[in-house]
Parts: structure tokens; C-alpha cells; sequence
């Protein structure tokens, strides 16, 4: 393969997509065709080797091992770690998968490209994006990933409470409580750690609202899709964090605020700008599991330097349903779905919803 790529250098373009353009991959097929034919005659490759041929094409052009994992219906998740090691999550947690790059410096190449295909962020050593069939995607490079460039990619398509259900991460009874609560323009937070799948649960909650509201999101880098008509998207950046955006965000005109990657002091301000919102609200913070979820968003609150009192009282007055989730070895499962009802010595006072 390494061979197969030296031919080619100026058709691969780090920056560039090039699947509508029928010409570069024609000139690509064209070029790997020739090479193969020379190697083939110093016993290096079999020049009919169609597997070999079409690796190369797809590395040259397009987004080599990860296109048929992308058309793949029933993977929901791709973690690459490195260009040998490829894992896939069609529902029951991740496991190894065949797939491979030819090298490091072809996976970066095909990083970019996967990120550069819809809006994103594409500067730096992490970079986000959403890509245009609906999923998020998030690449990290070195040096901020040593080892080689690591590649997580969340399949969108638009989650829902049904698919939740049906992956038995929800109970039937779970999801019938939270769509009324949605209903009531509750605001519901999703308590859960970072592979838990909180962003996607989120954003099934979110897809419940009447699809001529307007929803304003905030969130750090790309999140799952909302599947709604009327979305704007915000992120922190240029010394905004999360709860500054957040604020900001419930000034604007929106019948529902979501915001999503609540995971440090800035969380007080989140929680300040969800009380201040008329009408329903999400959110999504990142904790790691305990047998109380409700006091998980008091402590990130308290990291803004408040007191545990203070956290509570505004926690009570900006969430009344907390969903958590935790990661279990067969994917993530709701834990427990509780109705907050007050807040008393810097505990929230809660009391069971639906039972799981």
C-alpha cells in the first residue's frame, strides 16, 4: 500500500473530499492500475489483487477503511486508534473490526477529510465536526495523541426515545415519563460519562418538542443531531466558556434551550441560564456515575467556587427531571429518572419518576 502511494502524491489532497469528482477518481484508478502492474512484474503484488486496488483507490481519494463502516446501518459508533486498530459499536459496546489505514500519516490524511466534509472546527489538534449524513465526528493528532491520530465518529440520523427503547437502554415506562415531561415544557438534565452516550440521549429528548419551536443549542465542539427544523447552533470559543455561551444563549429568541458538555465551574452559569429561560430546557453534563445524579450537578456547580447551598438552590430552580445514565459492558443504560422537588442544605431533594 505504501507503494501504492507513492505513485500518486498529488491526488492526495489532506484537505479536500473528492467523491463528487468522477475525474480524480478516475485519474487515481488509472495511476494504482500502473503501479500495480510494475510491482506485479517484480513479484511484489498480484496485479488482479481487486482488494488491494480498491484499498488504494479509497485511501487515495476518499475515506479509505472508514466508507464501508459509514454505510454500515447497524454501527452506531467508530473509535480508530491508531491506523490498525478500528473498533465499531453496533449497539452492544465496542469490539475490534478488520478495518485498517496503510499508515499513520495516510489516517491524518483521512481525518482531515472526514472533517473537513461539513462545518466543523479545522484548526489545531482537535478537531470537530458534523458530517453531512447527520453523525459527529472528532479527530484528535498528535501531540495531543502521541500514539497517532484518534478518530471517533457518532452516527447520526436522528435519535430517538423509540431507538433508545428499543436498544434496551430505556424502559418503555421511562420514556413514556419523560416525553410528558418534555410535553410540560419540564427542563429534563441527562447525568451520565462521556461514553455513556449522553449527547445522543439528549438529543432524542430534544427531538420530542413540536417541530415548529425554536430551539437554540450550545455545546462544546459537534453533538449528536437534533432532528427538528428550527435549530441554531452555538459553541464556546474566543474565551467563552460554556456558561458564558449559555447565558448569551437565553437572551435570544427560543421556545427551548439546550445545552450540552457540562462538565466544570462554568456549569453554575449553564444552570443560571436554564432558571432564566422561559420555557423548557436540556441539558447534558458529564459525571462519573454515582448512586445520586442530582448531587453530581451540585458538585460540578460548586467548582465555580459557590457554595453547595447556593449550587442547589439554583440547580432546583433550573432542572426538574434528572435522567441518569450509566455505562454498562453491553452499552449505556438508564439508571434511574428522578423529579426534582426542592433543595435543603445543599442537597437536591428528589423523588422517583419512572422506575428502571
Amino acid at each position: 500500500m505504501g507503494a501504492l502511494r507513492g505513485a500518486f502524491p498529488a491526488l492526495v489532497d489532506a484537505d479536500a473530499f473528492g467523491s463528487d469528482d468522477p475525474r480524480r477518481w478516475a485519474e487515481a484508478k488509472a495511476a494504482i492500475a500502473g503501479v500495480m502492474s510494475e510491482l506485479a512484474g517484480k513479484g511484489a503484488v498480484d496485479a488482479s489483487d481487486a482488494a488491494l486496488a480498491d484499498a488504494a483507490l479509497r485511501e487515495a481519494v476518499g475515506l479509505g477503511a472508514l466508507e464501508a463502516l459509514l454505510s454500515d446501518a447497524d454501527i452506531q459508533e467508530i473509535v480508530v486508534e491508531g491506523p490498525r486498530k478500528v473498533l465499531v459499536d453496533r449497539g452492544q459496546g465496542l469490539v475490534p473490526s478488520e478495518a485498517s489505514f496503510s499508515s499513520a500519516a495516510m489516517l491524518t490524511v483521512v481525518a482531515r477529510r472526514l472533517v473537513a466534509r461539513g462545518p466543523a472546527n479545522p484548526e489545531g489538534p482537535v478537531l470537530t465536526g458534523v458530517l453531512p449524513e447527520g453523525g459527529q465526528v472528532t479527530v484528535v493528532l498528535p501531540p495531543v495523541a502521541p500514539g497517532g491520530p484518534v478518530i471517533e465518529i457518532r452516527k447520526g440520523g436522528g435519535p430517538s426515545l423509540d431507538a433508545f427503547v428499543a436498544r434496551g437502554v430505556l424502559g418503555t415506562a421511562g420514556a413514556s415519563a419523560l416525553r410528558a415531561g418534555v410535553e410540560e415544557g419540564k427542563t429534563v438534565a441527562v447525568v451520565g460519562p462521556v461514553d455513556a452516550d449522553v449527547s445522543g440521549f439528549l438529543a432524542a429528548l430534544a427531538a420530542q418538542v413540536d417541530p415548529a419551536d425554536r430551539v437554540v443549542a450550545v455545546s462544546r465542539g459537534a453533538s449528536s443531531p437534533i432532528d427538528l427544523p428550527h435549530v441554531v447552533h452555538l459553541a464556546p470559543g474566543a474565551g467563552l466558556s460554556l456558561g458564558d455561551v449559555a447565558l448569551q444563549a437565553a437572551r435570544m429568541r427560543a421556545d427551548h434551550l439546550l445545552v450540552d458538555g457540562a462538565a466544570d465551574g462554568s456549569t453554575f452559569d449553564v444552570l443560571a441560564a436554564l432558571a432564566s429561560h422561559d420555557g423548557g430546557g436540556f441539558l447534558g453534563a458529564n459525571a462519573a456515575s454515582s448512586q445520586d445524579p442530582a448531587a453530581s450537578l451540585v458538585l460540578l456547580a460548586t467548582l465555580s467556587g459557590r457554595g453547595a447551598e447556593t449550587a442547589a438552590a439554583l440547580a432546583a430552580q433550573a432542572v426538574q427531571i434528572v435522567v441518569q445514565l450509566v455505562k454498562q459492558e453491553d452499552g449505556p443504560k438508564v439508571r434511574s429518572i428522578v423529579e426534582v422537588t426542592g433543595a435543603q442544605g445543599g442537597q437536591l431533594l428528589t423523588s422517583p419518576l419512572a422506575s428502571e
